[in-house]
């Protein structure tokens, strides 16, 4: 519907795929705002922003479980942003923010596979050990 009516409005649009999200009801074009990339690691992300009311950033990496969020130090929820990508929450101001995936989870599922592994290779071996 909004591609019928202006092609161009849908590059301006985010569609935020949760309840939870603020909604904000002004939306000025063409407000003073910056984002600085300051490092990008497999891990973490960091960035510098300042912007002149509360809005949203949007960032274009997978929303995928694991991922925080940190602003200014302080944790922050993640939003679904069409459906793929990521999303905060910012207020006006000077903010740093930082993105970082929680590995627990990985070193978790590699310590289940390790036992499972030797589990299973001590069952072959256990058998071939009985008929030999």
């Amino acid at each position: 519907r909004i591609l019928a009516e202006d092609p161009d409005k849908v590059f301006n649009r985010v569609v935020l795929t949760t309840d939870k999200a603020k909604a904000l009801n002004k939306y000025t074009p063409n407000i003073e705002s910056s984002v600085i990339l300051q490092s990008y690691k497999a891990h973490e992300i960091k960035f510098k922003i300042t912007t002149e009311q509360d809005g949203y950033l949007f960032s274009s990496e997978t929303y995928y479980p694991g991922w925080k969020a940190y602003i200014d130090g302080i944790e922050t929820e993640i939003f679904p942003v069409n459906h793929l990508f990521r999303g905060i929450l910012l207020t006006g101001g000077s903010h740093k923010v930082v993105f970082v995936y929680d590995r627990t989870i990985l070193y978790t599922g590699a310590v289940i596979s390790g036992v499972f592994f030797f589990i299973v290779l001590g069952t072959f071996v256990k058998r071939y050990l009985k008929k030999g």
